[in-house]
Formats: C-alpha cells, structure tokens, sequence
C-alpha cells in the first residue's frame, strides 16, 4: 500500500512581491536542477551497462 507523506517546512518569510529575489532563485535553481537531471540520464543512457553501477549515484553530471 502506497502513502503519501507531505511535510511543510513553515518559514518567517512572507512572499508579497517585494522579496522577490529570495523566491527567483529557488525557482531558478529548480530549473537547473532539472537540466542537470536530464543531461545526468543522457550520459548514463549512453554508458555501457556494467559502467552504470559506478556513476548512477553521482549527485552531479560534473562528477559523472
């Protein structure tokens, strides 16, 4: 049986428009994030499978 857990992270901050900056980033970042994954998967999908087991925990395509 499959549960979902959400967990909220409350903070002091409150995003009105004039913060702006603080919550960019994130978003930002999220998106980089995201690319990071996709080129991380693009070279593990090219690797021979027994080269795989060595790179598949890397954090970063720098490190793959």
């Amino acid at each position: 049986m499959a549960t979902n857990k959400h967990f909220v992270a409350p903070t002091g901050i409150k995003l009105d428009g004039t913060n702006y900056a603080l919550w960019n980033i994130s978003y930002t970042f999220r998106r980089l994030r995201t690319k990071i994954a996709i080129v991380k998967g693009w070279l593990i999908n090219s690797m021979d499978q027994y080269l795989v087991s060595n790179f598949i925990y890397f954090s970063t395509t720098k490190h793959v």
